[in-house]
């Protein structure tokens, strides 16, 4: 789902920490960084607040359809583990 702004390292654990809480409270600023970077194409600067990156962040439609992939995925494979 990446595009490859950033590694496949980072974007696995953002996406094992949206799969577990899918919230981006979860991630950290460096993360929420890297996010921005894959999405927005840029971080933001660090004068701007966590709660005010959270909320720019949430509203991107882009990123919205990603953590519901994210989720659907984390069902999917929640759903194969139980039926083993």
């Amino acid at each position: 789902m990446f595009s490859g702004r950033i590694s496949d390292a980072v974007a696995k654990q953002i996406e094992k920490k949206i799969a577990e809480n899918n919230d981006l409270n979860a991630l950290s600023n460096s993360e929420l960084a890297d996010l921005a970077v894959e999405f927005v194409g840029d971080a933001p600067p660090s004068s701007v607040p966590r709660e005010t990156v959270i909320e720019i962040l949430s509203q991107q439609p882009q990123i919205s359809e990603w953590r519901s992939t994210v989720k659907q995925r984390a069902v999917e494979a929640a759903k194969q583990k139980v039926s083993e």
